[in-house]
């Protein structure tokens, strides 16, 4: 099924300047706010995406998209995913390393530290409560599209910018 917003969204790339603003939380959850989680869930599905932000399409909503493998779903939660106004509640002192990618910031990787465990709370696409305490690679995805709710890029984490590589996603598909 087509919905209307695929025929218009597009991720927009750095250094755009809608990138860097904040978001404003849903008030309500209704068909428009449906109709636009599925399309942009759809989008970051079709773009090889882990996770896409509202504002990443130029939305303002504080709306996420997530679809991780379920060897790091230790949830068990459905995939894919939306997250309606996260907010990171607890995070662990403990941090780790790890490259990151974005689709906004295509071809570019490097070395982000994020906490190794996050506690998260929203709502789903239900309007239903949801608490999210993740460790490892979901915790890093859903700290990395927090960031974008927040007007923050993965490369704002890195201090040393000769740490910021170019690569090639299909060299890293094989």
């Amino acid at each position: 099924m087509k919905l209307g917003y695929n025929v218009v969204m597009k991720i927009i790339t750095h250094p755009n300047k809608l990138l860097r603003r904040q978001s404003v939380p849903v008030e309500q959850i209704d068909d428009d706010v449906r109709q636009f989680a599925a399309e942009l869930t759809e989008k970051m599905l079709t773009s090889d995406g882990v996770g896409l932000a509202a504002m990443q399409v130029g939305d303002q909503r504080s709306i996420i998209a997530i679809n991780i493998e379920d060897k790091f779903n230790d949830l068990g939660l459905p995939m894919p995913m939306v997250v309606i106004n996260p907010v990171i509640m607890e995070a662990a002192m403990e941090k780790e390393e790890a490259d990151e990618a974005c689709l906004s910031l295509p071809g570019i990787i490097g070395p982000v530290n994020r906490h190794r465990q996050v506690i998260v709370n929203a709502i789903d696409i239900d309007n239903r409560p949801l608490h999210l305490d993740v460790t490892g690679w979901f915790a890093r995805v859903l700290q990395h599209e927090i960031d974008h709710l927040n007007g923050v890029l993965f490369i704002d984490h890195i201090d040393d910018p000769k740490l910021i590589r170019k690569y090639d996603p299909k060299e890293i598909e094989k």
